[in-house]
C-alpha cells in the first residue's frame, strides 16, 4: 500500500470512527431527551395570538373553557379532561374544552378572554371554567408590567386601563402600538410584524436551569405584595362568569419540591417540616396568596383546588420547577377531574328539587 493510499485509509477510518461516536453520542442524548410539544415552541406573542382567536370561536361553544398560565399549559392535558369530566345533564359523550391558557396569563389577561367569549350576540355555552391561579399571578414585579397585556390588548384598551388605575400599562400599550419599529427591541419588532422566533421556551432539564428558574423566582417574590388589580380583575371575571351560568372553579397547579419551599418563605434545599409544605410563613407569597383565595372563595361562592403541597411535588414530575412533563400532565388532569366531578356531584345533591 502507497503512502497516500494509506494517508486517505487512516482518513477515512477516522471519519467512520468519527461518525460512528456522533452517533452513539447523538442515540445516547436521546435517552434523556424530552420532546418540547408544538405549541411550546413557538414565541410567546403566536401562542398569544392562537387563544386569543380561540377565545372569539372554541370558547363560545365549549363545554369547559381552561385559563391560566404556563403552569396550566403543561398541566392540564384537555383531552383528558374533556374526556373525563361529567357535568350535570350531559351523559356521555366527550366534552369540548377551549384551551386558553397562555404563559405568564394573570387574571387581568384571564379577563380579557373571557369577555371576547362572552362578547357574541349569543351567551357563551360553557357551564364550568376552570381557571389556574399561581402566587407569582399577583406579584407586583412581573416583568415590569403585565405579560400578556401587550399580547392581548389593543387600542381600544387603552382607555379601560387608564380608567381603572393602571396608567403604566396604559403607557406601555401605547408605546408598543405607537412607537416606531426602530426604536423598539426585537422581540416587540417580531411581535409587531407577526414574525415569531421559533426556538424552544424552556431551559433543557438540568440542575442549572432549575437554579436559574429559582433566581428569578426569587427576584419576583421579593418583598411581595398582593396585586389588588388583579383580584379585582379576578373578582369581575368570576362574577361574569356565574351571571352566565358557569360553575367556577379555581386552581393552584403543582410545582416541584424547590420552587414550593421558596413560595413557602423557606431556602429551596430546606427539609420540609414534618414531611408536608407548611401553610407557608408570615408574610411569605404562599401565606398571602393563601389567605388572598381563601377570602375570595367565601365572598364569592367559588371552589378552589389546592395542589401546592409538598405531596404533589413528589407524586408528579417536572421538566423544571414549574412545568410538569407530559405522564405527569396526564396523571395530574386524572387526579384533577377526579375532583372536580366530585365537587359537581355536591352541587348537584345540593340543588334543590
Amino acid at each position: 500500500m502507497g503512502l497516500w493510499e494509506m494517508s486517505s485509509y487512516t482518513s477515512s477510518s477516522r471519519r467512520r470512527a468519527a461518525l460512528i461516536t456522533t452517533a452513539v453520542v447523538l442515540a445516547a442524548g436521546q435517552l434523556g431527551y424530552v420532546p418540547v410539544p408544538k405549541r411550546y415552541r413557538v414565541h410567546e406573542h403566536a401562542t398569544y395570538r392562537e387563544v386569543a382567536a380561540r377565545s372569539r370561536t372554541e370558547a363560545r361553544t365549549a363545554d369547559v373553557i381552561v385559563m391560566g398560565n404556563s403552569r396550566v399549559m403543561f398541566g392540564i392535558n384537555c383531552q383528558e379532561l374533556g374526556r373525563g369530566l361529567r357535568l350535570p345533564g350531559r351523559q356521555g359523550g366527550r366534552l369540548t374544552v377551549a384551551d386558553l391558557s397562555a404563559e405568564a396569563a394573570t387574571p387581568a389577561a384571564d379577563l380579557w378572554m373571557w369577555r371576547q367569549a362572552a362578547s357574541a350576540p349569543h351567551p357563551p355555552r360553557a357551564r364550568l371554567a376552570v381557571i389556574g391561579l399561581a402566587p407569582l399571578d399577583f406579584s407586583r414585579k412581573l416583568l415590569g408590567t403585565d405579560y400578556g397585556l401587550r399580547y392581548l390588548f389593543g387600542a381600544r384598551d387603552v382607555l379601560w386601563l387608564a380608567r381603572d388605575g393602571r396608567v403604566n400599562y396604559a403607557a406601555t400599550l401605547l408605546t408598543y402600538r405607537a412607537m416606531p419599529l426602530y426604536a423598539v427591541d426585537r422581540s416587540v419588532t417580531n411581535m409587531l410584524l407577526n414574525q415569531p422566533q421559533r426556538y424552544p421556551m424552556l431551559f433543557p432539564p438540568s440542575r442549572k436551569a432549575d437554579l436559574a428558574w429559582l433566581g428569578q423566582y426569587k427576584s419576583w417574590y421579593s418583598d411581595y405584595r398582593i396585586d389588588p388589580w388583579q383580584v379585582r380583575c379576578l373578582t369581575q371575571m368570576a362574577q361574569e362568569m356565574r351571571a352566565h351560568g358557569v360553575r367556577v372553579i379555581l386552581l393552584a397547579p403543582p410545582v416541584g419540591e424547590s420552587l414550593l419551599r421558596l413560595e413557602a418563605g423557606m431556602s429551596p434545599n430546606a427539609p420540609m417540616p414534618g414531611g408536608s409544605a407548611p401553610a407557608g410563613m408570615p408574610g411569605s407569597p404562599l401565606r398571602l396568596f393563601r389567605d388572598m383565595v381563601k377570602s375570595f372563595e367565601a365572598r364569592q361562592g367559588v371552589t378552589h383546588i389546592d395542589y401546592l403541597r409538598a405531596a404533589y411535588a413528589r407524586r408528579f414530575e417536572f421538566w423544571d420547577p414549574v412545568h410538569l412533563l407530559p405522564a405527569s400532565a396526564v396523571a395530574f388532569t386524572h387526579d384533577l377531574t377526579s375532583r372536580i366531578n366530585a365537587e359537581l356531584a355536591r352541587d348537584e345533591a345540593r340543588a334543590p328539587l
